[in-house]
């Protein structure tokens, strides 16, 4: 799942997705506020295209079984 909120990564983790949190709109802000929280567990792409190279990656991990 992708969002540029961390209300975003909680969905996503809660419901058994992998989250990617992108830095475009509120992404640089909400990465700052996680870090400060210490929080972690989720990927960070710059942009939408950037996230879904690391999605297209995973699924070809999968059928490669890399993963």
């Amino acid at each position: 799942m992708v969002g540029d909120a961390l209300t975003d990564v909680d969905a996503a983790m809660q419901a058994g997705c992998q989250p990617i949190l992108v830095l475009t709109g509120r992404g640089r802000e909400q990465l700052a506020n996680a870090q400060a929280q210490g929080r972690g567990g989720f990927e960070v792409a710059e942009n939408l295209l950037d996230a879904a190279d690391i999605v297209l990656e995973r699924m070809h991990d999968r059928v490669v079984g890399r993963v």
